[in-house]
């Protein structure tokens, strides 16, 4: 968990320490999120 980044208009980020704590995710894997999805809207 890491601190919440604030996002400046040039898609860089400023780090702070006075703002929530979040979760920073490095990978995805969108076949499995997909195929879950659709699998779960099928039901």
């Amino acid at each position: 968990m890491i601190k919440n980044v604030i996002l400046d208009t040039d898609t860089s980020y400023s780090l702070t320490q006075n703002r929530h704590l979040i979760t920073f995710v490095n990978y995805l894997d969108a076949d499995k999120i997909f195929t879950d999805l659709f699998k779960e809207l099928g039901d």
